[in-house]
């Protein structure tokens, strides 16, 4: 199992960012620390919500690895749930429910596109079994 330094490492890198570019984004965090953090000198960090931030991941996949890794996931689970809690027409078929939340999803947020198969699917499937009552 991957360990919280090595979780830090690779979203960085990803993002294509230099420990000191990500500490220069996280409140009290020098470089120096941040090394030490993915080296697994530390098992723990108090800057771990602020590194989750920066790096625009869950704080509980940053620290754990359970759980959702992005939190932008969360935010377009929410909105499927808040669209269906607020449709206007409960009688509606549920496939044109869905239609109107993508739709809704692709105004609110358009890089939602970019998210895995899986993770649509998962969204869609949570989305209709909002609606379905199942």
């Amino acid at each position: 199992m991957k360990v919280l330094g090595i979780r830090i490492k690779e979203e960085r890198e990803a993002r294509g960012l230099t420990q000191q570019q990500l500490s220069e984004q996280v409140a009290g965090l020098e470089q120096p620390v941040l090394q030490k953090i993915e080296k697994r000198k530390s098992r723990s960090s108090q800057y771990a919500p602020g590194i989750a931030k920066a790096l625009g991941v869950n704080l509980e996949w940053l620290v754990s690895g359970t759980g959702s890794k992005y939190a932008q996931d969360e935010r377009i689970a929410d909105m499927v749930i808040a669209s269906h809690n607020k449709a206007e027409e409960p009688a509606m078929p549920p496939i044109k429910t869905l239609t109107q939340i993508l739709d809704e999803l692709d105004q609110e947020m358009p890089g939602w596109h970019s998210l895995s198969n899986d993770k649509k699917a998962r969204l869609i499937l949570i989305g209709y079994d909002t609606i379905t009552g199942d």
